[in-house]
């Protein structure tokens, strides 16, 4: 097609997450083979699920699907497909109308997901509210709503839902305290939820504090070796949640925007949604990452 025709399309972009660092860990050569071999992966999957990528460049593609339920089986393989590999593939996609002119594609749709894979972390696949609404039942399961944030060039904000691609992640669940009826009171009304691995955590405060580390008398155990036995803590004050490093090398703390706070024996705020690192940054072990996100 040509001449700047219009269609509604989901559009995906991939990468991988953390080439930088994977060429300073295996090397120039094997960090290229590595990247042309996942890319090459995920146009086949893209192919298989009746997609087509229409651009590469560099770690990255951006595909193309007339159907939404297409888009979101293809992002499940990839991540799946990646999960055990040194490589690890962050997912974005959106869906609307495209403008598709001499093989390039243009459009709010293309805008949105490109944003989108920009908040994603490695081995996360993020898409819109627009897709979710289009999706079929029997994958609304596999979608959790994480945020809702303004996009840069849409006066409309954005809903961002996290594709639940771990085949077990919703049937391992552990509850740390009770989450309180409405009704006992405004500040009884706010929880925070964390995900560590294939694990889904709530705290309330109804117990003192959530201790989290390698010792395993922690309520989160961690094991990234760069985790100190007693790490951090996550405590209620009032309506705020605070976490707080006990560690050597420190936490790090990423909001939703993907602004990064290294604490060292220090305190701050939790709010919105956003992942912890426990003596390494989130984006660079993303598989020793927990995710948050906190609810009224």
């Amino acid at each position: 097609m040509s001449g700047g025709v219009q269609h509604d399309f989901c559009m995906l972009f991939a990468d991988v997450s953390g080439s930088v660092t994977l060429f300073e860990n295996v090397g120039n050569s094997s960090a290229k083979r590595l990247i042309s071999e996942c890319i090459a992966l995920m146009g086949k999957i893209t192919e298989e699920h009746s997609g087509k990528v229409v651009n590469k460049h560099g770690d990255e593609i951006l595909a193309c699907f007339h159907s939404v339920d297409d888009a979101f089986d293809a992002a499940v393989k990839i991540q799946r497909e990646h999960a055990m590999g040194s490589i690890s593939v962050r997912i974005g996609f959106n869906y609307g109308p495209v403008i598709e002119e001499d093989g390039e594609y243009y459009g709010d749709a293309v805008n949105v997901a490109s944003r989108v894979v920009n908040k994603a972390s490695g081995g996360e696949a993020l898409t819109t509210g627009e897709c979710v609404r289009a999706l079929s039942v029997d994958r609304i399961p596999q979608v959790r709503h994480i945020d809702t944030n303004a996009v840069k060039g849409r006066q409309e904000l954005v809903e961002i839902f996290e594709i639940i691609w771990q085949d077990d992640e919703v049937e391992n669940q552990t509850t740390l305290g009770t989450i309180l009826p409405s009704g006992t009171g405004e500040d009884d009304s706010i929880t925070i939820r964390l995900c560590y691995r294939d694990r889904r955590y709530e705290y309330n405060g109804s117990t003192s504090e959530l201790r989290l580390g390698r010792e395993p008398s922690n309520d989160i155990i961690s094991d990234n070796p760069r985790a100190s036995r007693k790490h951090a803590t996550i405590e209620r004050r009032g309506r705020k949640f605070i976490l707080t490093d006990h560690s050597t090398n420190g936490t790090y703390f990423v909001n939703s925007n993907g602004e990064s706070t290294l604490l060292k024996r220090e305190t701050t705020e939790i709010f919105g949604s956003g992942k912890i690192g426990l003596g390494s940054h989130p984006d660079e072990d993303y598989k020793s990452a927990l995710k948050f996100a906190c609810y009224t």
